[in-house]
């Protein structure tokens, strides 16, 4: 009877369910949790940390008939996420691309962006090759001196030529110019000049010429008999 029971009910699609509770699931260890949060917020869109944002503008940085000022702004945005993902040497190779792109293309406007974005990445590939590479106890101490001076100086040099072409190009940059002076601490001392802009001689000049109207409208004291 059993027997005939349980065919019946598999016909009907009723089937007796295993009464036997199913096994309890193994909670996550601590570190298996930290790694599952890491991994899905990496793989998300999170402003920060995750590489969703980088993948779409890859894939869209692929197309071939995209035209020359899009692919230069998809190139800028790419770059960026390079650098928030420490990929240095994939943002300097994105730039540089886009860099000879604009050039080729007569894209003037691009020009000053992306040498101050390749100053940037080659400033950070400076902190890489010396500051994190190279680590002592001295490292981003401002002024540099000692174990702060670069010894690999090259990239802090490129990052140098690339403020310099953005000053050539927008010369009011002033955060181009302070990143400007900052370049030759990594490699010299504190006192190593710097040429200065067209904005900083102007703003010397307009201070000489005021400097010499208040004298000439200053009135003259007058004398004792």
């Amino acid at each position: 009877m059993p027997i005939l029971l349980t065919l019946l009910l598999l016909a009907a699609g009723t089937a007796p369910q295993d009464s036997a509770p199913a096994a309890a699931t193994r909670a996550e260890t601590p570190a298996e949790e930290f790694q599952r949060i890491g991994k899905e917020l990496y793989e998300g869109d999170n402003p920060y940390v995750g590489s969703m944002i980088r993948t779409r503008l890859e894939e869209a940085y692929k197309d071939p008939a995209l035209p020359p000022d899009k692919k230069i702004e998809l190139a800028l945005a790419l770059g960026k996420e390079y650098l928030k993902g420490t990929q240095v040497d994939q943002a300097i190779e994105t730039y540089e691309g886009a860099l000879a792109l604009a050039q080729k293309n007569g894209l003037a406007p691009f020009l000053a962006r992306l040498h101050r974005m390749l100053g940037l990445a080659y400033l950070r590939q400076a902190e890489q090759e010396n500051c994190v590479r190279r680590h002592n106890a001295e490292c981003c101490i401002f002024p540099l001196e000692g174990g702060a001076i670069h010894t690999e100086r090259k990239p802090a040099e490129r990052s140098r030529e690339h403020y310099l072409k953005v000053l050539e190009l927008a010369p009011d940059d002033l955060e181009a110019l302070w990143l400007l002076n900052i370049t030759p601490w990594r490699w010299a001392s504190i006192r190593t000049a710097c040429p200065r802009s067209g904005a900083s001689r102007r703003r010397a000049s307009r201070r000489r010429r005021s400097s010499r109207a208040s004298a000439t409208s200053r009135p003259r004291s007058a004398s004792t008999s």
